[in-house]
């Protein structure tokens, strides 16, 4: 299983989220919904004219053997 997170680089400094997305798509449209108007670059990178936005893709293990994550209706993974 896979989860996508969102790395934002903002004045040279690193924030991970601490949100997690279950799809592709689902962390893209977080990114397009911001305030600052975020352009695609690639699917996985964009860029504003104040911040960049990567999506970093990580792969959950254990998931079959017993780990419990919660999938609320927008596709985050609480």
């Amino acid at each position: 299983m896979y989860i996508y997170i969102i790395e934002v680089i903002k004045n040279g400094l690193s924030h991970i989220s601490q949100e997690g997305y279950i799809s592709l798509k689902a962390a893209q449209d977080f990114i397009r919904g911001r305030g600052d108007k975020p352009q695609e670059v690639t699917e996985f990178w964009f860029e504003s004219d104040t911040h960049t936005y990567k999506i970093r893709e990580i792969h959950i293990s254990g998931v079959n053997r017993g780990g419990v994550f919660k999938i609320n209706n927008q596709g985050k993974v609480e």
